[in-house]
């Protein structure tokens, strides 16, 4: 689930909407697809393009479906009287406790890989992951509004290596 798209752009960077956080979001799910599909797994995305899909859509889809796991991908922001060059990070929001081993799993996983500053695995109600049957979590991968993060979220090779390593974490977490 590449996180909003077409009018809900999410946050933005350094270099304006063109690089807003929909385009990172949907380049990352798209690379993970990939990665994934090679691995055999069979993958449905809730968006593939710049449309809006609205969180009811989003979460209707996931029941419609029942996947083994909805995986909301996200590039976090901050307030405006932050300073963005100290807010650095990955982290992992999950609600239902069937979720806590596949969040624990991708954000160790993630931190290792790429020595990102953790901002933790946190339990959260956000609406996406809400009445769901399956281990359902939301990532944010960096901060859009920094730019030492925008330019590892934007970089397409760092975006391949990350939607790697998010699906050898998948992996991990069903080998366990």
């Amino acid at each position: 689930d590449p996180g909003h798209g077409g009018n809900s752009i999410g946050d933005v960077g350094p270099l304006g909407i063109n690089y807003a956080e929909k385009t990172i979001n949907l380049k990352t799910a798209l690379k993970m697809k990939t990665e994934l599909e090679g691995l055999g797994a069979n993958v449905l995305m809730t968006r593939t393009t710049d449309k809006e899909v609205s969180l009811d859509e989003r979460l209707n889809a996931s029941r419609k479906i029942k996947p083994d796991m909805f995986i909301s991908i996200h590039a976090n922001s901050m307030e405006d009287n932050v300073d963005i060059s100290k807010v650095d990070g990955f982290s992992v929001f999950y609600r239902e406790t069937l979720a806590q081993s596949l969040s624990e799993t991708i954000h160790k996983n993630t931190i290792e890989t790429f020595s990102r500053n953790s901002k933790g695995v946190h339990n959260k109600n956000f609406y996406v992951r809400r009445g769901t049957w399956t281990p359902s979590i939301l990532l944010e991968s960096g901060f859009v509004p920094n730019p030492n993060e925008f330019q590892w979220l934007i970089d397409d090779n760092e975006q391949t290596k990350l939607a790697k390593s998010l699906a050898d974490s998948i992996v991990r977490y069903f080998i366990k």
